[in-house]
């Protein structure tokens, strides 16, 4: 009989060991793969959330993303985020300060082989080939490509070989970015902001400021404010949101408006930049603070989400009298003695661009009159050169954008909404003559009304 207890005693004691090893080898992988299978957690959600079978669902993806984003609040009780805890300034001063999110601290540690990575397209057949090309038609970008690349991902060294030995001033003026946004794809916004964080020096990033011109998207609201309060340090991103939807200009302007850095540099919320593009940009405005520098802009696909770029090209931007902006090249005058070499500029693209913040406001910033979208990139180059200001191009500072359709609508119709902003532009800073070469082209332009530009410098 005892003989018989000592054998049931013994394979209890076996059992509940068996049963203790299981407990401790889940708890061991699953805390793995929360803090070490791949330096963006969040990135491991994306996939569990796309593997979801939501076929009542005809717009899925769109609930993916809020579940998304749900899970990677979650994380928190965890433990493994606590960048809410640290300051921007504290991060800035302490070179071995981290900041408890794995997309930052681990960033360049990830995986390569991951879709995306290293700024490689994603491409997909079948179901999944469909279901992408129905949301670019809903959204004029790959949404589905998006949400499996890696919020963190690294992207290919587009400078001139020349750019890569640049010593730069350790003392450089500090910079606000700006980065208005309407409705834009949750994980195409937080691509954005992570690309900033981690290829920018701490030292120069003085804030992010995101301007939400209203926004329809829930996924955008309080769940995007969770994000940025338990995934960033406090004080370096921060989000103003607009009531009633402004438009470009305004949204842009009021950006600016709670700005505190000594530069401004108004982005795009569909951009990825590239190795040390600050500096170059930052050193122009140090020697001259009338001097405006423009970035180059990379291509990142709309299609596949690949970070594209010509090896050795720089693109100039022109316009004609019809008003057309356009790409174009540089002539051998212009280059300088060295491919790296500061090149000028004729007129900018609306982002990318960097000017000392009290310049702008001396200048008089944009037209408030300006609607909606468009013309005021003309019209502020215009302002530059009229205002004994600099516009140049920084060869080594290279941003990603997404090239895409606007999301604005236009009361009235777009044509009619740029025709009005050119006018105004017009009218201030040209001279009759060429204001003929305009109305030539445009007739109705000449007769049409305008309200009295606000911001015109006396």
């Amino acid at each position: 009989m005892l003989r018989v207890k000592s054998v049931r005693m013994r394979c209890a004691f076996r059992y509940l060991f068996c049963v203790f090893v299981l407990i401790l080898t889940f708890i061991s992988i699953h805390l793995a793969f929360i803090s070490d299978r791949y330096v963006g957690v969040f990135h491991n959600s994306i996939q569990d959330v796309f593997h979801l079978k939501q076929a009542h669902d005809k717009h899925s993806s769109r609930q993916k993303l809020s579940n998304l984003i749900s899970l990677s609040t979650k994380i928190k009780r965890y433990e493994r985020f606590s960048a809410s805890a640290l300051t921007w300034e504290q991060y800035q001063n302490d070179p071995s300060a981290i900041t408890g999110n794995d997309l930052i601290d681990k960033y360049g540690r990830g995986d390569p082989g991951l879709p995306g990575e290293n700024g490689t397209g994603v491409v997909f057949q079948g179901e999944e080939r469909s279901e992408a090309e129905r949301l670019i038609q809903k959204y004029n970008v790959n949404v589905y490509a998006s949400d499996r690349i890696p919020l963190n991902r690294m992207v290919p060294d587009a400078r001139f070989k020349g750019c890569r030995g640049i010593p730069y001033a350790t003392e450089l003026p500090t910079a606000s970015i700006i980065i208005p946004f309407f409705d834009e794809w949750p994980s195409i916004l937080l691509r954005t902001l992570y690309s900033l964080v981690n290829r920018t020096p701490r030292k120069l990033l003085h804030e992010i400021i995101l301007v939400d011109d209203g926004s329809l998207m829930p996924e955008l609201g309080k769940q995007l404010d969770d994000y940025l309060v338990t995934h960033f340090p406090q004080g370096l991103v921060r989000i103003i949101r607009v009531p009633e939807r402004q438009g470009l200009i305004q949204a842009r302007l009021m950006g600016y408006r709670n700005s505190t850095g000594d530069v401004i540099i108004f982005f795009d919320s569909h951009m990825e930049v590239n190795i040390d593009w600050l500096q170059p940009l930052l050193t122009e405005v140090k020697a001259d603070r009338r001097t405006v520098a423009m970035g180059s802009l990379d291509y990142i696909q709309l299609d596949t989400m690949e970070y594209k770029f010509y090896k050795d090209y720089m693109t100039r931007y022109g316009f004609d009298w019809r008003l057309v902006f356009f790409e174009t090249f540089f002539r051998a005058d212009q280059v300088g003695p060295r491919p790296e070499s500061t090149r000028p500029g004729t007129v900018m693209v609306g982002a990318a661009y960097a000017i000392d913040r009290k310049y702008f406001g001396e200048m008089g910033t944009y037209d408030e009159g300006m609607r909606v979208w468009g013309g005021e990139n003309l019209e502020m180059a215009w302002r530059i050169w009229l205002c004994g200001g600099r516009l140049v191009h920084a060869p080594c500072s290279h941003i990603g954008h997404v090239a895409r359709s606007q999301p604005y609508t236009f009361p009235g119709g777009r044509e009619a909404v740029e025709q009005y902003n050119y006018k105004r532009a017009v009218e201030v800073w040209m001279e009759d003559e060429h204001k003929e070469l305009i109305y030539n082209t445009f007739p109705h332009m000449k007769v049409a009304e305008t309200q009295p530009n606000p911001t015109h410098p006396s």
